[in-house]
């Protein structure tokens, strides 16, 4: 099954859509934590705080507002 049209329906629902946003935000709320503590967080209490997350995502800036993050895991 295509996943670009289910993303599409997705981010046609105001409540989904919202929720996809949170990645957004918690990023930038990482981001702006790590640039005024010195490059270091204060607590890890979610998925965005993890390393694999960090390494891979914040460092390349190459993920825009409307972009959305997968992951896959077998």
């Amino acid at each position: 099954m295509p996943i670009g049209p289910i993303l599409q329906a997705l981010w046609r629902d105001p409540e989904s859509a919202r929720r996809f946003n949170y990645r957004r935000s918690k990023t930038q709320e990482i981001i702006e934590t790590l640039h005024s503590n010195s490059g270091k967080l204060p607590a890890y209490d979610d998925f965005f705080h993890g390393s694999d997350y960090l390494e891979h995502t914040v460092p390349s800036s190459t993920h825009t507002k409307r972009q959305t993050a997968g992951s896959i895991s077998g």
